[in-house]
């Protein structure tokens, strides 16, 4: 089964192809919006025109660590271009955010568009999912931290830099039941 990877350049796309590396599975293709060159494919998701089918006759299953708001409307208008594309697809599994709820009610006006973007975006892909009947997963975490290579994440990184210079360390309120995961724990689920 092929294994096209969106997002494969994100530290939990690293950590996850190598999880598909480690079980054995060599059939990936990443995608990634910089040239990079090889085992890279140089696309802008926003460009669904300039898509090329590979090996678009073999099972397959898309997998996403892409902005959801983004993967969502390549796929929907990927399967307008181009359908034949999802004939041999068998599932979807894509990343999105919890903020899709728990920014819904904020007081600030750019998390209550982040939330309403990440709800009409899983929408449209379940959508698209139901109309073609294929099974799909949507995965919502809260907090993703940890490094890959040279990655660093840009939550718990920050937090560490500044407990470096910084001998007080405030801390929000005690307001709520999130619990932060690591890019591996996430390429983990995935996997």
């Amino acid at each position: 089964m092929i294994i096209h990877l969106f997002g494969s350049t994100t530290p939990v796309g690293k950590a996850f192809k190598k999880l598909l590396i480690d079980s054995g599975h060599r059939e990936i293709i990443e995608y990634t919006r910089k040239n990079l060159g090889e085992p890279y494919i140089s696309f802008d998701l926003n460009r669904p025109d300039k898509f090329n089918l590979i090996n678009a006759n073999k099972t397959s299953t898309i997998v996403s660590f892409a902005p959801i708001w983004i993967i969502s409307k390549f796929l929907n208008e990927i399967s307008i271009i181009k359908p034949e594309f999802f004939n041999f697809v068998q599932k979807i599994l894509v990343c999105s955010s919890s903020s899709v709820v728990t920014k819904r009610y904020s007081f600030n006006s750019f998390d209550q568009k982040l939330s309403k973007s990440l709800e009409e975006s899983e929408n449209s892909l379940i959508k698209l999912c139901e109309s073609i009947k294929l099974d799909f997963k949507i995965v919502q975490p809260t907090l993703i931290y940890g490094s890959y290579g040279g990655f660093k994440d840009k939550n718990f990184s920050k937090i560490i830099q500044f407990m470096r210079v910084s001998p007080l360390l405030l801390l929000p309120k005690n307001s709520g039941y999130r619990q932060p995961i690591s890019c591996y724990g996430l390429a983990n689920v995935f996997f």
